[in-house]
């Protein structure tokens, strides 16, 4: 996986409050990261398209829809589950599990380190 990243200051001089990271992965594939807090009006989403289909999740509806060819189909999910920062404040206040594991934190943060180690 290699990588290209903007980081930009909008609001404040002391810290990126605007970011993209653009992967690239072996097999042709590409991913997008876009962080902004300067950015109103913008819902939590993601976008999976592919040369099979597509995926949407989140966004102005906050909903899940894909189509992989027949139209666009709209399925019944159960709950989504808490934020992932509401469910640590949870385990810690007053006990349990959460899903994420040690494993999941180093490659969020392998993620982040290859995207501020290749700023453009």
């Amino acid at each position: 996986m290699s990588c290209a990243s903007a980081f930009t200051n909008v609001r404040v001089n002391s810290v990126e409050d605007n970011a993209v990271t653009v992967f690239t992965y072996p097999n042709g594939a590409i991913g997008v990261s876009e962080t902004a807090f300067v950015a109103c009006n913008n819902p939590f989403e993601l976008e999976i398209v592919g040369d099979k289909g597509t995926i949407l999740a989140g966004g102005v509806f906050d909903r899940l829809c894909y189509n992989i060819g027949d139209g666009w189909i709209y399925p019944n999910l159960p709950a989504a589950l808490p934020a992932p920062i509401q469910m640590w404040m949870d385990a810690l206040t007053k006990g349990g599990d959460i899903p994420y594991t040690i494993d999941d934190a180093v490659s969020l943060s392998r993620m982040m380190e290859l995207a501020y180690s290749h700023k453009i």
